[in-house]
């Protein structure tokens, strides 16, 4: 451990003992030994162990929202609910939409445990009694120069080097990567490559390979087991910060960090940062024991892992179906709200499309795996509350996603045919919808505005247009589990997102190909033709259904006033979310027509130390906590979606009067 090192660990034992008056015994300055260069297998003394809890001021973390804020996280859960309450009460009154309210009364149900959870600390483990690790690093095909990065930022943790390894377990064979490795290794003793003669599994089988091959190591397998991404570059405290969870409570499974993404292009056009989920979404399932293991920068108990048989190699997202598992068993799953690793969003639209259709499937075969988290045998000790949130995500993967996208194709045309999205007996009755209606998408403006509180507005708002996705999930849905293989059906594979690349080099200024050969390869090529059909058919239809609809009624203040109800009945319901839709659905085009301009990789970090790694300038880094990538003024998803919600305040007020 290098001095700076200890001067680090020591001024936040410092401020720990000045602000608790307790004196750590045998903590000595300077008592860090050299690096050895033998990995010590030697058991960890959990009883000696120093670790401590920060304060906020202590080592302070972007991801970490203020002490006086934190409350925000459980109030989340309490806005969830209001809105499927009003939601409800209309539905029992005019009997619509009870599937989907009562769906979404589950989640609110669910988080509604968080108002009792405890905010996670953060911790450090100080000092050279800790555990020892083996850290796997799974490789499948990705750019050289980009594994090289992660692997020398993974050698230059701050932790006893005699304590962990790194196993590169490469399923892509290189050569020219076996070669730097095993180079590299005359300087790091504590790095090794392994890649297995049999594939199959996907990840999920590089991974219990890599496992089983460090068994076979001097010293046998290490106490504990950690992951990191190729992409993923992990911050120096990264073991530090997480292994102290895993310590302190024997019954945790799995601790899993944030991910964070330095290279979101301006904007986020395909909304990729997933910035609500690590600063929100995923604090609210800590909060209520759902922390999950989220593919890269975890660290899992290897008996918890033993006891479900390894990493699942049937499911295309290992990670949370081995979450799932370790709490079929019973064991605690945690998430951080950290910054301890940065890694890459897909470069191309493609790759974007092929990553979240591939959770997407993941996740619904997770549901058929437990049978729908109503058989005992599969769910074992799970949670109750884990397992309604496992039937509901089931449920909207297998229901309610294909419904949206068939109302997606179906609206224009019921505007065309002048139907009604709501129905009323008479006037009182109808400005009580009315009412109610603008109540509930004011409640749910209020709620994505509480997450914004957390994540950033900008974040929390643009994070719903990623329901443009939804025609591709119904596609690839039919194909996996409806369609026969000579009607196109096909079993779901896995293909690393690194490797795919795109013959069109939209990001990239200098490569990028003329705007023609752009539209066609995504109109085209990855389908977004549909998206095109389907933006088009709600503006025609919207506009021909105005203009009959102002032909059909005389000029006067009756006629005036029918009109108004038969664009409120159908255009301008508060609740329908087709203006939503249309506006989620010109994303991917615009994305073709104005790509964005991504720099480099390289120009994102500063200089590599003296240990040959490198990490992100300041300014990316806060960048990539809080959203900096958006612009101050652009007329977008972000834009228009407030100027509807202005639109449905105007009404409500208004209602008022009618």
């Amino acid at each position: 451990m290098s001095s700076i090192c200890v001067s680090e660990q020591l001024q936040l034992l410092q401020r720990h003992t000045a602000r608790n008056g307790r004196v750590i015994k045998g903590y000595k300055n300077g008592s860090c030994k050299p690096p050895s260069s033998t990995f010590n297998s030697d058991p960890f003394n959990s009883g000696d162990a120093e670790i401590i809890s920060l304060a906020h001021d202590d080592d302070p973390d972007l991801l970490q929202p203020p002490p006086q804020r934190r409350y925000l996280a459980k109030l989340i859960s309490v806005t969830s609910l209001v809105a499927p309450i009003l939601g409800f009460y209309t539905s029992w009154v005019q009997s619509q939409a009870l599937t989907e309210l009562v769906q979404v009364m589950l989640v609110g149900i669910v988080k509604l445990q968080a108002l009792s959870g405890k905010w996670r600390p953060r911790l450090r483990i100080l000092g050279r009694n800790v555990p020892s690790v083996d850290v796997l690093v799974p490789i499948c095909r990705e750019p050289l120069d980009l594994v090289q990065d992660t692997i020398r930022a993974t050698l230059n943790l701050d932790y006893p080097r005699s304590r962990y390894r790194v196993v590169v377990t490469d399923d892509g064979k290189s050569a020219a990567l076996r070669s730097w490795v095993e180079q590299l290794a005359k300087e790091f003793p504590n790095l090794y490559y392994t890649a297995r003669e049999t594939k199959g599994d996907w990840k999920a089988g590089n991974l219990n390979h890599a496992i089983k091959f460090t068994k076979s190591l001097p010293g046998g397998r290490g106490e504990f087991i950690a992951g990191l991404d190729a992409d993923m570059i992990p911050e120096r405290k990264w073991l530090r910060a997480v292994i102290p969870h895993i310590v302190q409570n024997p019954n945790c499974g799995v601790v899993c960090p944030a991910q964070l993404f330095y290279n979101v292009p301006k904007n986020d056009p395909l909304v990729q940062s997933r910035l609500r989920e690590w600063r929100c979404t995923n604090i609210t399932g800590d909060l209520t024991g759902n922390g999950w293991n989220l593919g890269s920068g975890w660290v899992i108990r290897p008996k918890a892992l033993e006891d479900i048989g390894g990493f699942p190699g049937t499911s295309l997202i290992e990670d949370v179906y081995s979450t799932f598992l370790m709490q079929a068993q019973g064991l605690d799953t945690i998430y951080l709200t950290e910054s301890l690793q940065f890694g890459l969003v897909p470069t191309s639209y493609l790759a974007h499309v092929n990553q979240f259709t591939r959770w997407y499937i993941g996740g619904a075969q997770i549901f058929f795996r437990f049978n729908g988290f109503l058989d005992s045998r599969k769910t074992k000790n799970m949670p109750f509350l884990t397992k309604m949130m496992g039937f509901q995500d089931g449920i909207w993967a297998h229901l309610n996603c294909h419904l949206n996208s068939i109302t997606w194709c179906l609206t224009p045309f019921f505007f065309l045919s002048n139907t009604n999205m709501a129905y009323w007996r008479n006037d009182d009755e109808m400005i009580l919808f009315l009412r109610l209606h603008c109540a509930i998408a004011l409640v749910r403006y209020a709620h994505t505005w509480l997450h914004g509180l957390l994540s950033g507005y900008k974040v929390s708002v643009h994070t719903q247009a990623v329901v443009y996705m939804m025609p591709y999930y119904t596609i690839v849905w039919l194909r996996a589990f409806i369609l026969p293989e000579w009607l196109g059906g096909q079993v779901a594979g896995f293909t690393p997102t690194g490797a795919i690349h795109s013959p069109v080099y939209e990001r990239d200024p200098t490569r990028r190909a003329p705007v023609i050969k752009r539209l066609r390869y995504i109109l085209f090529d990855c389908g977004a033709w549909l998206h095109l059909c389907i933006a088009v058919a709600f503006v025609v239809c919207v506009g021909i259904h105005v203009r009959e609809a102002i032909d059909a009624h005389l000029p006067t203040n009756e006629g005036r006033r029918l009109l108004f109800i038969n664009l409120l009945q159908t255009v301008g319901w508060p609740t329908h979310p087709w203006f939503i839709n249309a506006i989620a659905c010109l994303g991917p085009i615009r994305y073709a027509l104005f790509p964005p301009d991504v720099p480099p990789r390289h120009s994102f970090f500063g200089e590599k130390n003296t240990s040959g790694a490198k990490y992100l300038k300041k300014a990316e880094m806060e960048s990539t906590c809080t959203g900096g990538f958006y612009s101050r003024w652009e007329l977008g998803f972000v834009q228009l979606y407030t100027m509807f919600m202005m639109y449905v305040a105007v009404l409500f007020v208004i209602s008022w009067w009618i």
